[in-house]
């Protein structure tokens, strides 16, 4: 079994999809499968059984990476890493975004305007214009969903929002995201000592305003609870980073991207409490790597974050100052415990989702 997975190039590092699609990569091998990954939009395809397709909230790309396997009369997987992102572009954007997206609300317009600007700062070509023209940004993740042969969900709930927008019913199988154990083996002196601060509030994230960090910020302002950020910022939101900067008070701490993962985990291992108050998230990544550094953990309600967590975790409101504060403190002044970390590391590995994956292309392969 040979198979190419495919997904937009402009996917950040830091993306949990770009996570997703290193470590399937990585254990699929582990099994004997022999993988490829491109960003080609039109690559020859005679070697491949299987054409694996990731991510559609972007979808210019993965279109057309779909219509090329379809002409090559390929299998094709899609795993969309699908969310409704509406309640983010009238809640949670600020400034001029704020505006923009309060003014044009019709999604396929509001991302062809998108697409116009970023072709004039030269990061998007004229042919993804002329195509969002031709088939717009809605109708291109529906054909994407509707050429694929089988749908690899990261949850059930994801499934199901599928099915919600676009009123299509389909085959699936859901496969989970996995969590590196090397994020349970943190030493957590060795940060302590460095920066000489101990059980506080964490926030890993990459910087935009969908991430919520500012709520963050506006919930501990007036505590003393000292609030500890990791991540790199997103260049289209340098805007939203510097407010965040600005409204930052003394006992809030801003890192530069950790440069490993074995640092991270010394990071997490000396929190006690990890936030992440998304507008919304499959799972977050960093909520199962924090838990089972043994943090307790501040989560959304947003998003397909409570098919992964349950009941182990402080849910929050993103849209509420209050309810991010109340989660934030409840989680503080709460025992650690063992549960959710071992709930994680039953259930939450990358050998599991890897598994899944390949079942799933044997169940296409087979008909």
């Amino acid at each position: 079994m040979r198979i190419l997975l495919q997904s937009a190039s402009l996917l950040p590092s830091s993306d949990g999809s770009h996570t997703q699609i290193i470590k399937t990569k990585e254990y699929l091998e582990k099994f004997g499968v022999r993988v490829d990954f491109s960003f080609d939009l039109k690559p020859d395809l005679s070697r491949y059984d299987i054409v694996h397709l990731f991510n559609i909230q972007k979808p210019y790309e993965t279109f057309k990476q779909c219509l090329n396997a379809r002409r090559q009369h390929k299998k094709v997987v899609l795993s969309p890493i699908y969310h409704n992102v509406t309640e983010w572009n009238q809640k949670g954007r600020i400034g001029r975004e704020k505006i923009f997206h309060s003014l044009v609300r019709d999604r396929n317009l509001n991302e062809l305007i998108k697409t116009v600007s970023r072709f004039l700062k030269g990061k998007s070509s004229f042919f993804e214009i002329i195509t969002e023209i031709k088939t717009n940004y809605l109708s291109q993740q529906r054909l994407i969903l509707e050429l694929s042969d089988i749908w690899l969900v990261n949850s059930q709930m994801e499934y199901e929002r599928i099915v919600e927008d676009f009123g299509l019913e389909h085959s699936y199988q859901v496969a989970y995201c996995g969590v590196s154990p090397i994020f349970s083996e943190g030493d957590r002196n060795k940060f302590i000592s460095k920066f000489k601060i101990k059980d506080f509030i964490l926030c890993v994230s990459r910087f935009e305003s969908r991430k919520n960090q500012l709520s963050a910020i506006r919930a501990l302002k007036d505590t003393d609870l000292a609030l500890v950020f990791v991540g790199p910022v997103n260049p289209f939101h340098k805007a939203y980073y510097r407010k965040c900067k600005s409204e930052a008070t003394k006992n809030m701490i801003f890192l530069d991207e950790i440069s490993s993962f074995k640092e991270l985990a010394s990071v997490y291992a000396a929190a006690k409490v990890h936030i992440l108050a998304s507008w919304f998230e499959t799972c977050g990544l960093v909520n199962l790597e924090a838990a089972i550094a043994g943090c307790n953990i501040v989560v959304s309600d947003r998003g397909y974050t409570k098919e992964y967590l349950k009941d182990y975790t402080w849910y929050c409101d993103p849209s509420s100052i209050r309810s991010i504060r109340q989660a934030i403190s409840d989680a503080y002044y709460s025992k650690r415990t063992p549960d959710l970390k071992i709930y994680i590391v039953n259930n939450y590995t990358w050998d599991k989702t890897a598994k899944e994956t390949l079942n799933a292309y044997q169940r296409i392969l087979s008909k």
